[in-house]
């Protein structure tokens, strides 16, 4: 069985080095041509520039300048390696393929790539809805041994111990359409006066238990400070509901968590339920998948703390050994695709050998140096930052076998290895994600020269930022921090600036203008767009096809739209709010899509 395992992986890595040769297979060309790099971070246009300078070989990122090949970033570590070698290992870390064209050789995007990423994203998608669905239907259901639960699934001992589990469920039971966005994972808003007397009394029962034992346990507890300003937080986070509804919005699976990358953390927060009061958050519920490996441990802290309140939490929260606590989310916020992306090391006795590495790594690309000076060998890895990565790690052992050590940095910086013509070729496990978060700095640069000079968005900008995804939007407006202020009512309403940069002139006018339209004056492709925004989607599905009339509002100055809306069936006023970017007020009386704007090459589905 080993011998078949082996050959297999032979095979497959056989496989990959023919399939990334490609435009490479001039022999002639880059016989006897080695190099030397040592970039701990750099993109493929300049890195290509560079080896094309000493070389005298013509070296391309990407085919008519493609952004999505030439603002990728590697880390590069080799001494005098063969120039092939290491173009292939840069293709297969990238997942780019090399294409000769005439004298040239064009570093290029895969467009198998985008199959890949669909069945990856639909598989993990699969996934995570069976886990919502579990970890929701658990808030209903009553355990069968409280002892067993204490050590197995401490956060709903927790829930059961406390009495929480009930007005939890009750709250999730009676507001319309709540359980199905939970397990669902679709984004839901309600407002505050569709509430039922039900749904408002279990929601104020389960702040009430909250404020009763945190404040118990820091009454008890010597080490906490600010004793009183700590529970008047608590008492103006875990407030009951005010008499006038009209002031309240419950957001389900919104962007707006209070918990910094929450969403991130696929496998331990599924989704959210934030309570806001006059736009400011006062309730707050993650729905936690229990049984992840972090959750447990978190949920033991906090059982100790609550069984034992007089304890020293500096101490207590030490004892979690924090590096290590760390690596687990690090592993967790990737882990719904982390086995199925990771490459086995292969059976050979070469994995085998007992190395030594120079220090501990600090870091991915000093891990990358190091690992290259330890046994000579190039190693090359696609990058991509994110915040677990800038933690020291202490978790790389920099004496063992060449196995182990290659293990320690996959699972530190969640890398896989694929040996390439006797080179390490280290990629993210998070690559395909990332790749759909890249967009032209030339777009982002001139958003952001037209913004710092005028202070509003045309509408050639809020067209050209129609045609790329939330997550792209994200990605862009973190590169320039002078955006950073529109990432509430841009890239959190990408499907309002779509139903804007459609509209035409004389719809936009009467739009943005002071008084509001009725949804009548939008043509039916208007219509359809503003479906799409997620709000008045809501306020639409809420009559389904008995909305009778809908108008936008806009009374002021201010970047909020009002919608409100009559139902036959339902006969009382409903309203939601969004927010639009500032804008330069169009007065063309039929404004067309400027026939200057370059097209861009999108995505259509969004994760």
């Amino acid at each position: 069985m080993r011998k078949i395992l082996f050959l297999f992986v032979l095979i497959l890595f056989a496989g990959i080095a023919i399939c990334q040769e490609g435009g490479l297979a001039d022999k002639n060309v880059f016989e006897g041509k080695v190099i030397s790099l040592s970039e701990s971070k750099i993109n493929l246009k300049d890195l290509l520039e560079k080896i094309s300078n000493e070389s005298k070989i013509t070296l391309v990122a990407g085919k008519d300048n493609d952004w999505r090949v030439a603002e990728r970033e590697v880390i590069v570590f080799c001494e005098k390696a063969p120039l092939e070698a290491v173009l292939q290992n840069i293709a297969a870390s990238t997942k780019l393929i090399w294409v000769k064209e005439d004298d040239k050789y064009i570093l290029c995007y895969d467009p198998s790539t985008d199959r890949f990423i669909d069945n990856l994203n639909s598989n993990a998608e699969i996934n995570r809805n069976a886990q919502r669905e579990k970890a929701v239907n658990d808030f209903f259901t009553e355990p069968e041994n409280m002892e067993e639960l204490h050590d197995e699934d401490p956060i709903k001992y927790l829930l059961n111990a406390t009495g929480l589990d009930k007005p939890i469920a009750g709250f999730i039971d009676e507001v319309p359409g709540m359980k199905q966005a939970l397990v669902s994972g679709a984004p839901l808003t309600i407002s505050g006066d569709s509430l039922s007397k039900e749904a408002i009394n279990n929601y104020n029962l389960t702040g009430n238990i909250i404020k009763d034992v945190i404040k118990e346990g820091v009454r008890k507890n010597d080490s906490v400070r600010n004793k009183g300003k700590v529970e008047r937080g608590i008492d103006n986070y875990a407030s009951d509901l005010p008499k006038d509804l009209s002031k309240v919005v419950i957001e389900v699976n919104g962007s707006n968590s209070p918990i910094p990358g929450g969403k991130e953390l696929r496998n331990l927060i599924l989704g959210d339920v934030v309570v806001k009061v006059d736009g400011e958050v006062k309730g707050f519920l993650p729905i936690i998948n229990t049984k992840n490996p972090i959750a447990k441990k978190f949920g033991s802290v906090i059982l100790d703390l609550y069984e034992n309140p007089n304890q020293d939490l500096g101490q207590l929260f030490a004892s979690m050994g924090g590096m290590d606590l760390f690596r687990d989310i690090n592993k967790s916020m990737n882990q719904d695709v982390y086995d199925d992306m990771k490459v086995p090391i292969p059976e050979t006795s070469f994995y085998d050998m007992q190395i030594t590495l120079p220090s501990k790594p600090t870091s991915k690309a000093n891990a990358m140096e190091l690992l290259s000076k330890a046994i000579n060998i190039p190693c090359v890895c696609d990058e991509y930052n994110n915040l677990i990565e800038s933690l020291p790690f202490n978790n790389i052992r920099t004496e063992g076998t060449l196995r182990e050590i290659i293990g320690d940095i996959n699972d530190s910086y969640s890398l896989t290895m694929v040996p390439i013509n006797n080179q390490l070729c280290f990629y993210s496990i998070k690559w395909f994600e990332e790749i759909q978060k890249l967009m032209p700095l030339s777009y982002i640069n001139k958003w952001k020269d037209q913004y710092m000079k005028d202070e509003y968005l045309s509408y050639e900008n809020l067209y050209e930022m129609s045609l790329f995804t939330k997550e792209q939007l994200t990605y862009g407006f973190g590169k320039a921090t002078e955006l950073s202020q529109l990432t509430g009512s841009v890239v959190n309403n990408i499907d309002t600036i779509r139903f804007l940069a459609n509209i035409n002139g004389r719809e936009y006018d009467n739009l943005v203008g002071v008084g509001g339209m009725n949804v009548t004056a939008l043509s039916p492709n208007s219509f359809e767009l503003l479906c799409n925004i997620p709000k008045f989607k809501v306020f639409v599905d809420r009559g389904g096809d008995s909305v009778i009339k809908a108008n936008f509002v806009r009374m002021d100055d201010s970047d909020v739209i009002t919608l409100t809306g009559q139902q036959d069936t339902f006969p009382m006023m409903t309203m939601v709010q969004i927010k639009l970017p500032k804008y330069k007020k169009l007065s063309l009386e039929d404004l067309k899509i400027p026939s200057n704007v370059p097209t861009v090459e999108k995505k259509t589905n969004e994760n």
